[in-house]
Order: C-alpha cells, then structure tokens, then sequence
C-alpha cells in the first residue's frame, strides 16, 4: 500500500467512523495480527498513526503552525 493510500483510507474511515476510526484501525490491526498476517497488520498500524496525526490538535514535530 503506497503511503498516499494509508492517507486516503484514513481519511474514509474518519468520515464513515468518526472519533472511533482510531479504534477501529485498531482493531483491524489486531485481528490481522491474530491471523498471523503481519504485513497485513503493520498496513493497519500505519492507518491507525495517520488517523491519529488527523485528528490531532497540535502540530507534527517540524510542521509550522499557522
């Protein structure tokens, strides 16, 4: 999955999910995780970071503020 995608289907799941997108990336990651599909899993880990730097309310590290 390239990185533009993990962005997009963050984004879909902030729409469809709300608060809970998080939680459900999470979640996903997790079941995956149990699969033993890892690959599969790190994928959802890094949507779960995207959602997360989305829906926060300070800046990234290096990113300005305006």
């Amino acid at each position: 999955m390239d990185e533009i995608d993990v962005w997009r289907t963050a984004n879909v799941l902030i729409k469809l999910h709300g608060n809970d997108a998080g939680w459900v990336a999470a979640q996903r990651a997790s079941a995956w995780m149990n699969q033993g599909e890892t690959v599969a899993c790190a994928m959802w880990i890094k949507i779960w970071r995207a959602i997360k730097a989305l829906q926060s309310d300070k800046p990234r590290e290096g990113e300005a503020m305006n």
